[in-house]
């Protein structure tokens, strides 16, 4: 039974999320040098072993993922494919939760490993209170495998709980709706790209307080701006199948390009906010500006790559990358603003001559 299980869950999980686990990959060692890499990682956990801030983000971060890995598997368990699972009542309860939870280490392995080198990091600096709480903080997340064994031994008697909320209508337009779609369905990949977003600009501030240095800061928003790549990638997919009724409605493309740069509006204001107040010693408004505008536009440009021809997602993750090293020798040779209007140009002229020919990618 634990092979079947391994082999239902586990590997299915990685298959399916092999996408989010490439790019995460590639954004967080695969586009800078190997000190450089190194140096950032050691920060960011001495960040976490000795600030209740990157603490308190950590923690989210992998709080965000084990719901994401107790959903799987609970999706899992309820698809009709997986009914012979249920074959499980027949265990003991010790036997059942001890090959749940053994199934939610190995999802979680990844962010373990990191964990893991976090607390020794932490206790190597003599640091006690934060790396035992993170350790802490694992070992019960690891318990929370057991969680989905209610939708096994539940068969029969399960119980169906209604809350009575007031009737409240919330006139949100059209251009809400993608943001919303963000903290409705995709709330775990959103909240964890703008935590994991907010803790590498708290780690950049942090060792730029002696020695201001405005490259670093424009590298680390081109890195944050490629993190956020998955995003373009669920909006449209959203649009064009869930939302597809909106092609038969009056909306022009420059509507529908408008929506997509209200959003991207929004989501990095977060960002720009964080750098006005806690890096205005560092970068003048001007340059927080053009960072704004930059990361809005290459967002635009993401979204428009979404509208070519067969565009698997080894695909994309390949023009992301391109794309990420092409910004970084065109932002080192022209400038910020030249960038923020090639990539606008770019997505203008791909989203217009692609958007009536756009055809789902089936993988």
């Amino acid at each position: 039974m634990r092979n079947v299980l391994v082999k239902t869950i586990v590997m299915q999980f990685y298959r399916v999320n092999s996408g989010f686990f490439l790019t995460v990959f590639i954004l967080l060692f695969g586009l800078m040098n190997g000190k450089a890499v190194i140096d950032m990682h050691h920060q960011i956990m001495r960040g976490i072993s000795s600030s209740f801030s990157f603490f308190a983000g950590a923690s989210l971060i992998w709080l965000t993922y084990t719901i994401k890995c107790i959903n799987f598997t609970t999706r899992t368990l309820k698809d009709p494919s997986g009914s012979f699972l249920y074959t499980m009542q027949t265990l003991s309860d010790k036997h059942q939760k001890a090959m749940f939870v053994m199934l939610q280490c190995l999802m979680m392995a990844p962010l373990t490993i990191y964990g893991l080198l976090t607390v020794t990091v932490g206790y190597g600096y003599g640091k006690m209170l934060y790396p035992t709480l993170f350790l802490f903080l694992q070992v019960t997340l690891f318990a929370a495998g057991i969680i989905p064994l209610r939708t096994i031994n539940n068969t029969w008697n399960e119980k169906h709980v209604r809350i009575n909320l007031p009737n409240r209508k919330f006139n949100f337009g059209q251009k809400w709706y993608l943001l919303l779609y963000s903290i409705n369905d995709r709330k775990a990949t959103f909240v964890g790209i703008k935590i994991f977003s907010l803790l590498l600009l708290q780690a950049m501030v942090a060792a730029n307080r002696t020695e201001a240095n405005r490259e670093s800061f424009s590298f680390l928003i081109l890195f944050l701006i490629a993190a956020h790549a998955m995003l373009p990638a669920y909006y449209v997919r959203f649009s064009e199948q869930q939302m597809s009724f909106l092609r038969n409605m009056p909306i022009s493309r420059s509507r529908h390009l408008a929506n997509y740069l209200f959003t991207y509006s929004l989501i990095f204001l977060p960002e720009m906010l964080f750098l006005t107040i806690n890096a205005h010693h560092t970068l003048t408004l001007q340059v927080i500006g053009s960072l704004f505008t930059s990361a809005i536009a290459t967002s635009l440009l993401y979204t428009s790559l979404q509208y070519l021809p067969k565009l698997t997602t080894e695909r994309y993750i390949t023009y992301v990358s391109v794309s990420f090293f092409s910004s970084l020798l065109f932002v080192a040779s022209f400038g910020l603003w030249w960038f923020t209007l090639l990539a606008i140009t770019l997505a203008v002229a791909i989203f217009f001559k692609r958007y009536y020919g756009y055809e789902p990618t089936i993988e």
